[in-house]
């Protein structure tokens, strides 16, 4: 069975916080950290799921300023509600994750879902270079592991876990395969509503 804890449905995570930060709301609570399939480490092991993963980049990336975002009929969606979904904020201003290098001016944070059964390329315009988490299934959708960048998610979430750095992408469109999602930041987007939230930097 597929549940809110595997990737497949790990979407479930991703979109309803998106949508609910536009909206004003400022946290997002899990029903439980561990026990069944819906809990953020598994039962019994207490093995870290890909939820668990989704959060902490969630948190580590996305400020508090929302900006819209849509999609194009060309790029795999049709409108806000196609297969192809993205949200967008301002970055915060200071991640603690690995980064290669600093953010500038108007730095920004998208998530972006792709539910079709296709791969979809991802354009964002002329803002520079990107930094990008993307998170796939170990195998079927319903696997319960997953990969960040190509690579298998650790066990655990500790203070002596590796760190989770971004793969670098130049400018141009960024490939989601078929039922996946990213994190992406873009350090030099330059947006105006997001100054103020990196000047300080």
């Amino acid at each position: 069975m597929v549940t809110l804890a595997q990737l497949g449905l790990s979407f479930g995570l991703v979109q309803p916080r998106s949508r609910l930060r536009r909206y004003g709301h400022d946290a997002v609570f899990r029903q439980a950290l561990v026990g069944g399939n819906y809990g953020l480490l598994a039962d019994g092991t207490y093995a870290a799921r890909p939820d668990l993963f989704s959060s902490v980049l969630w948190r580590q990336l996305f400020g508090d300023v929302v900006l819209n975002a849509s999609t194009s009929a060309g790029a795999g969606g049709s409108g806000r509600q196609g297969d192809l979904r993205t949200y967008a904020a301002c970055a915060r201003a200071a991640p603690r994750l690995p980064l290669p290098g600093a953010l500038g001016g108007g730095a920004g944070a998208v998530a972006a879902i792709n539910l079709a059964a296709k791969p979809v390329n991802v354009s964002l315009g002329a803002v520079g270079p990107r930094w990008v988490w993307l998170l796939t299934a170990a195998g079927a959708a319903s696997a319960p592991a997953a990969l960040l960048n190509g690579a298998p998610l650790p066990e655990a979430l500790t203070p002596e876990t590796p760190p989770l750095p971004p793969a670098v992408a130049a400018a141009g469109a960024v490939e989601l395969p078929a039922r996946s999602y990213a994190f992406l930041l873009l350090p030099h987007a330059g947006h105006a509503a997001c100054d103020a939230v990196t000047a300080g930097l």
